[in-house]
């Protein structure tokens, strides 16, 4: 009567791994870059938000005209993207007055999307985000 022996199960744990690494590296990669993705938009939100609010505040020197208010604002957003890292592709501001007399000024950041894939990243390359406030009433 022979015995049968199971096969050894020694190297079982070790292909496992081997066949599962891929798949986690790629896994640790997409949360790394949509991090990265998230970081960046927040700078780009935060600049868009905080320049705007500053250009809407501008009241020196009365009256404050639509140049110095877009001024003030664009060189506040250079400097919050500055800060955190980044290199804005493109600061826009455009102060304009409607037919009621209100005046709002908008701001629009583009940001690049520092990816850890490259052009793989499946976010865009690009950050845009858009902030509009009202401005402050001038001559109160």
């Amino acid at each position: 009567m022979s015995r049968h022996r199971p096969p050894p199960r020694r190297a079982n744990a070790a292909i496992e791994f081997v066949l599962m690494l891929p798949m986690m590296l790629l896994l640790l990669g997409g949360i790394v870059d949509g991090s990265l993705f998230l970081v960046d938009r927040h700078a780009a939100v935060r600049a868009a938000r905080d320049g705007t609010r500053v250009g809407a505040s501008v009241v020196e020197p009365p009256p404050a005209t639509g140049d110095l208010i877009e001024a003030k604002a664009k060189l506040f957003a250079e400097r919050s993207l500055t800060s955190a890292g980044i290199v804005p592709d493109a600061v826009m501001a455009e102060w304009h007055t409607d037919d009621d007399g209100w005046s709002y000024i908008t701001l629009t950041v583009i940001v690049p999307h520092r990816a850890l894939f490259g052009r793989y990243s499946p976010f865009n390359r690009e950050i845009i985000h858009s902030f509009t406030m009202l401005s402050q009433e001038q001559g109160i």
